[in-house]
């Protein structure tokens, strides 16, 4: 299973980074399925600047979740 670390850059200059199995932005529209414990749960979507894939990675299952 493929495991996408994304950074999510707010217009405040708060950034944080989120594991995800899969993660789509298109247009005003953001949808993502966290992987482990390391993932948004809510995303102020109008504070949004930009969104960045920051790497991929292979895993084997959920249980390899940091």
């Amino acid at each position: 299973m493929k495991v996408y670390t994304v950074q999510i850059n707010y217009k405040s200059g708060i950034s944080m980074q989120a594991e995800c199995k899969s993660f789509s932005a298109k247009r005003d529209t953001y949808s993502w399925e966290p992987y482990g414990h390391r993932g948004p749960l809510i995303l102020g979507i109008d504070d949004i600047e930009s969104v960045w894939q920051i790497s991929v990675r292979e895993v084997e299952s959920e249980k390899d979740a940091a």
